[in-house]
């Protein structure tokens, strides 16, 4: 085999391997390997400068709601566990917007991470109001399984450096996310684990996507902002660069 033959089977399976682990992060596929061997350089804005996660307004679960969120996620502190309104929750969002903040600034706010003490709720009334209002960016609020049933986010859990997406689907399902195909695990439950500002380990999220006749799959592990509009995406086949946008109204 000669050099040049090597050569343009590393290239293409190393393209194979960007490109299908960016897309099987159920994300848009977005600058893939470019960005990464561009060099970019652009500085990233300090996150969370002001809090804005405080909540004036919130109030206990019922007990059927605290009992619930107890059986979807063990060990939950339920004493520290506020039910978060919709008119908080729209503040907070508008404040994100103003400060042209992504989801990952947003759910790495720092009331959320270790020692803030309390944990949010924001139900699913509350969540399909934002997604009305509001375009985040991350997990979808609602759609379609592959199997053809609706699914929709039951609840977020936030606090103490954790992040739980709920879905009311418990079990294993996938979706399509434009052309790829995104699958939520850990019986219908993503979880984030917050490492620091812009800064998330992931549970439960991986997809499935094609170049040409080359497909495959990956567990997404982690999303680390790098700039105002980029993340290193980690994932089961090795990390890439993709585009990161603000939340905006709709």
């Amino acid at each position: 085999m000669n050099g040049k033959i090597k050569i343009s089977m590393w290239l293409a399976l190393s393209l194979f391997t960007s490109v299908c682990s960016a897309q099987e992060a159920g994300l848009q596929a977005l600058s893939l390997a470019y960005s990464a061997a561009s060099g970019e350089t652009e500085v990233l804005r300090a996150v969370n400068t002001a809090e804005i996660v405080g909540f004036d307004n919130s109030r206990k679960p019922d007990g059927d709601t605290l009992a619930g969120l107890s059986r979807r996620i063990p060990g939950l502190d339920t004493q520290n566990l506020y039910a978060v309104p919709f008119a908080d929750a729209d503040a907070w969002m508008r404040n994100a917007v103003n400060a042209k903040d992504t989801y990952l600034d947003v759910f790495t706010a720092p009331s959320l991470r270790p020692g803030s003490g309390d944990i949010y709720y924001f139900s699913k009334e509350v969540l399909a109001r934002l997604e009305k209002k509001y375009a985040l960016g991350a997990l979808p609020v609602s759609g379609v399984a592959k199997d053809g049933k609706p699914f929709r986010l039951e609840a977020i859990v936030a606090g103490e450096g954790r992040v739980y997406f709920l879905y009311d689907l418990a079990g294993n399902f996938s979706f399509m996310d434009g052309k790829d195909e995104a699958r939520v695990s850990n019986s219908g439950t993503v979880a984030y684990q917050i490492q620091g500002a812009g800064d998330v380990e992931i549970k439960g999220l991986s997809g499935c996507g094609c170049l040409a006749i080359f497909c495959g799959c990956a567990d997404v592990q982690r999303m680390t902002k790098i700039s105002g509009s980029r993340m290193r995406v980690g994932t089961s086949r090795g990390p890439q660069t993709e585009v990161l946008s603000p939340v905006r109204v709709n």
